[in-house]
């Protein structure tokens, strides 16, 4: 933006500049010619010239804006570039082919905080059993989502401890965690292509049965069907043709698809009506027996079917009543 506004004031500096210099060379031309010093084809090719000249002048200032922009651009890339990926992508003897399972989550006093921030999480502490359904209530902007993300392994954590069973989170290998658990994000990613493709996030047609088949045990069947061409239908970039409600219902089936071990959800519901949300709630419900289920929530729907409720303020969690996380909701 500050090469932008330099390029900006820079142009207009020269056109003013260029302008004075040919309004001089044309005057002075004009005036020897007048006074017979000059012929008239002689001021025609100082004019020329001087018009030549300046054109070169300014393309050569130009060339250290240029370079500026250059370098801009190649920092970006190395900034890019230069991360260490977030897992090793060869697969680790012993570990990455082996499958995960899950049983019991216990978060200990845990710490986040964004480099060069304040602490956003300052002592996070909960235990999630697989059958269980917890719900972590508070206000916006205290760090829920961020907990979630953390779950998945997209940040690292300052302090404290997640252990999946007797292991730590950092020790289990990327891939093999995030096939274990499923996520319903707040800010639902839908990618432009059929509906078939953003479920099971594979095109191949042969994938349609299977996904009619998993939509059908679980009832989103009866949602996705009346869409104009079914499974088929063209979702476009970001999901423009479905609603709120429809994009968290397909998040939901995207999540369901994999059988996950443990699900993630942040505000499942929101954009749902009452009908459509309790369908939701049976699912989970349903799952309780497959899966722990940790759920961000502020709907007493929710809070209702949990088996225990978490406050999150000023970077701690607390256990509170069902009875207190329903006025919490309100």
């Amino acid at each position: 933006m500050q090469l932008g506004k330099i390029r900006i004031r820079f142009n207009v500096l020269l056109l003013i500049m260029t302008a004075l210099f040919l309004l001089t060379v044309i005057s002075w031309a004009a005036l020897d010619t007048r006074n017979g010093s000059l012929h008239t084809g002689q001021m025609i090719a100082i004019l020329q010239l001087a018009g030549i000249l300046m054109q070169t002048v300014v393309l050569m200032a130009l060339i250290s804006l240029q370079a500026q922009e250059t370098a801009v651009a190649r920092d970006r890339m190395v900034k890019f570039t230069a991360p260490e990926p977030e897992y090793d992508p060869a697969p680790q003897k012993g570990t990455a082919g082996e499958p995960l399972r899950f049983e019991r989550m216990s978060v200990a006093k845990l710490k986040f905080r964004f480099s060069g921030k304040n602490p956003l999480l300052r002592d996070i502490s909960l235990e999630l059993k697989k059958g269980e359904i917890i719900v972590l209530s508070g206000e916006t902007g205290h760090g829920k989502s961020i907990l979630l993300q953390i779950l998945q392994k997209c940040y690292p954590y300052e302090g404290g401890s997640v252990r999946i069973g007797h292991r730590e989170l950092e020790t289990i290998d990327t891939l093999v965690w995030r096939r274990t658990i499923g996520v319903v994000p707040q800010d639902i990613p839908v990618f432009s292509g059929t509906l078939l493709a953003n479920i099971c996030l594979d095109p191949a047609t042969e994938n349609i049965d299977k996904v009619r088949r998993f939509c059908q045990l679980h009832g989103f069947d009866r949602f996705f069907e009346n869409l104009p061409q079914s499974y088929t239908t063209l979702l476009g970039e970001g999901g423009i043709t479905l609603s709120g409600g429809q994009k968290q219902l397909l998040a939901l089936a995207r999540c369901l698809y994999t059988a996950p071990q443990l699900i993630l959800l942040d505000e499942p519901t929101t954009a749902m009506d009452t009908a459509t949300e309790q369908f939701v709630i049976a699912i989970l419900q349903k799952l309780r027996g497959q899966a722990g289920l940790l759920i961000i929530s502020h709907k007493d729907s929710l809070t209702e079917i949990a088996d225990r409720v978490y406050l999150l303020e000023k970077g701690t969690t607390r256990q509170v009543s069902r009875s207190a996380g329903l006025s919490i909701a309100h």
